[in-house]
């Protein structure tokens, strides 16, 4: 493999989220020298390819059924969430056993991600239903996840739903997915009603 393959490479890995120009040189280099590892990608490309995103909930689906386990059921309480990795952590700590809204991040105009990008309208839907009851907002204590919680209040506007959020106990800046179990379930347990104008 020539050099220009292997920078070409580099630069397809540094598209991954989180990872640095040294850290995909690194996982570059693993790939390329080991066996194992390239059977791996190949069996995880495999296995992608028969998902797809339900565009309701964010969560996956596979790609010959409709059919989601996460918004397939009826609830009378739906958990927004940000990312899927705040979903998987609310989940490993048994607070919540309800249905989950992936709204796929936060607004945030500087890494280009506005509200039409996020699953908003999709949540309105989800709330427009009779069995909905509840929209817990599980958020951090952010500017951009405020920013966000704003919109989709008005977007929720006047239908029949109770809004609530985490309680502001949640160290500020802290992501979802690192809380642990207690601070998680106090969260739940503490949480607050907002009315649809957000007076907090």
């Amino acid at each position: 493999m020539t050099l220009s393959a292997v920078k070409s490479l580099i630069e397809q890995a540094k598209k991954l989220p989180g990872l640095t120009h040294r850290q995909a040189e690194k996982l570059v280099y693993s790939l390329l020298s080991d066996n194992k590892i390239i059977n791996i990608i190949d069996n995880f490309s495999e296995s992608a390819k028969k998902l797809k995103q339900c565009n309701r909930c964010g969560w996956f689906v596979d790609q010959a059924s409709s059919d989601c386990e996460n918004c397939g059921t009826k609830t009378d309480a739906i958990c927004v969430v940000p990312t899927f990795s705040d979903m998987l952590n609310i989940q490993r700590t048994g607070a919540f056993s309800g249905s989950y809204h992936i709204l796929g991040g936060v607004v945030s105009p500087l890494e280009d991600i506005l509200p039409e990008n996020l699953l908003i309208k999709a949540l309105v839907t989800r709330a427009q239903d009779t069995a909905t009851k509840e929209l817990i907002l599980a958020f951090p204590d952010s500017i951009e996840a405020e920013a966000t919680l704003h919109y989709i209040i008005d977007a929720i506007g006047n239908i029949n739903v109770i809004v609530s959020r985490f309680s502001r106990g949640i160290p500020s800046s802290s992501k979802i997915e690192y809380m642990d179990k207690r601070t998680v379930s106090l969260a739940f347990s503490e949480r607050k009603p907002i009315n649809h104008s957000i007076q907090s």
